[in-house]
């Protein structure tokens, strides 16, 4: 299974409204009938293609967007992405051996606006918001993800287009609502969630990040980005990151082993050779 993590096509709201979007789409249609594609494929959003850099949830031209990525990636009628806000949804995987649940979070439609950094600093964009009247997710997708948390499963995949973990930099990440950030990781306490991988994109590189709930579970979080758009050779802080960033075109890869009940991640590069990797052993 393919899973995109936001940022599928690139467009913006100017001039004639949604036409880059739209070209966008037309784009990635063609190539998906240059590949033949037929892998099952699950999508979520980010910036590029919500229509807004840096987007939030005060997007005039927000349901316009949504209609397309909704008709674009065939979201059947009855599913409830057509019928409530936000693309935020749930896929499950059955297999003999055990159930891997696939969270995917909406961080464009509820997201408040970012903080403004005014040091004058080009590399520091954004600066902490501890308001505790921003939020990124919104109020029902919380109450959502609560919910999902608390069902069972045999490994958890959580999706956030933006990164969790990583801190330092001043570029858009769940650090920046550092409430928001600290919310996440207590509900995962409350709920002992021990068998969660967080997959994240965005940035155009790629490297795997580590911290701890305050209740002491593990998290790792493998950033992979961009399959097609390397980032400048920049470096960057990185205090939770255990490995150095990958400037290039990568793609993340995921090998489930149900008999050791272990995980393994992998980061790898365009033509496929390895990057990264880490291995969770008995994770579910």
């Amino acid at each position: 299974m393919m899973l995109m993590s936001g940022d599928n096509v690139y467009g913006a709201f100017k001039g004639s409204p949604a036409r880059t979007v739209r070209r966008g789409y037309l784009r990635q249609a063609a190539n998906f009938r240059a590949l033949k594609w037929d892998l099952p494929t699950e999508a979520i959003w980010d910036d590029g293609d919500y229509g807004f850099n840096d987007g939030d949830g005060t997007f005039s031209h927000k349901e316009s967007s949504r209609q397309m990525f909704l008709d674009f990636w065939k979201v059947p009628e009855e599913d409830r992405r057509r019928k409530g806000e936000g693309l935020y949804h749930e896929k499950i995987l059955r297999t003999p051996a055990g159930v891997v649940q696939i969270l995917f979070l909406d961080v464009r439609y509820f997201k408040s606006p970012w903080r403004k950094d005014l040091s004058g600093n080009p590399i520091k964009r954004y600066t902490p918001d501890d308001s505790p009247e921003k939020t990124l997710l919104g109020r029902e997708q919380w109450e959502w993800l609560e919910a999902k948390l608390s069902q069972p499963a045999s490994l958890r995949l959580l999706i956030s287009p933006i990164q969790f973990l990583a801190e330092g930099h001043f570029w858009e990440c769940w650090a920046m609502f550092p409430l928001e950030r600290m919310k996440l990781m207590e509900m995962l306490d409350r709920h002992d969630v021990r068998n969660l991988v967080l997959l994240t994109g965005d940035r155009h590189r790629g490297a795997f990040y580590r911290d701890q709930t305050p209740g002491g579970i593990s998290l790792i979080e493998c950033t992979s980005s961009a399959l097609n758009s390397p980032a400048s050779q920049r470096d960057e802080p990185g205090p939770n990151r255990f490995t150095p960033l990958y400037v290039r075109e990568n793609f993340g890869l995921i090998r489930l082993d149900w008999k050791t009940k272990s995980v393994q991640v992998e980061l790898r590069d365009l033509f496929g050779k390895l990057i990264h990797s880490v291995t969770l052993p008995e994770i579910f």
